[in-house]
């Protein structure tokens, strides 16, 4: 891809999108954006501190007014939180004049990924593999919509997703 497009990886939280999204913004020699970071930062409290004290509709705020800011931004990568698009907007951003790989991945091992861990706010709420795939099939037409490439990360280090979206993009 020899011109500014961002490169966006959208997905389920435990996706890999912040992993393989750093490796390919580090071979790219692209600033690396990660949207839910942007928000802490701009909020000054983590994402899981946001949910619990001012709620889902505050963040998804929050993350929309990040994502606007990051997608004007042209020649990045960018990894956005596995609800991002649940704002039509963000995902209007999002699509327009960019490349969107979604990060596809199976509901046990993002189960295996994801459970136990910190800062995963919607995950608390699981009981087990039911739950996720619930929840990830509610969002996966909207992660296909947009996407310009799907790469099963399931199995998948985050170089070896990397050298796919590298070369799926002309390098």
């Amino acid at each position: 891809m020899n011109d500014v497009r961002n490169i966006v990886l959208v997905g389920f939280m435990g996706a890999g999108k912040t992993s393989a999204g750093k490796a390919l913004a580090d071979v790219l020699h692209r600033p690396f954006f990660d949207t839910d970071v942007m928000v802490e930062e701009g909020a000054g409290a983590t994402v899981e501190t946001i949910f619990e004290t001012l709620g889902e509709d505050v963040f998804r705020t929050l993350e929309s007014e990040a994502i606007a800011t990051v997608a004007a931004i042209k020649g990045s990568v960018i990894a956005t939180g596995g609800g991002a698009l649940k704002n039509p907007a963000s995902a209007l951003a999002l699509k327009k004049n960019n490349f969107v790989v979604y990060l596809k991945v199976s509901p046990q091992v993002l189960l295996d990924r994801i459970a136990n861990k910190p800062g995963r706010p919607l995950a608390a709420a699981w009981s087990g593999v039911e739950d996720l795939s619930l929840m990830l099939a509610e969002r996966e037409a909207s992660y296909e919509a947009i996407a310009d490439l799907v790469i099963d990360t399931s199995y998948k280090t985050p170089d070896e997703v990397r050298h796919e979206v590298f070369h799926a993009i002309g390098y």
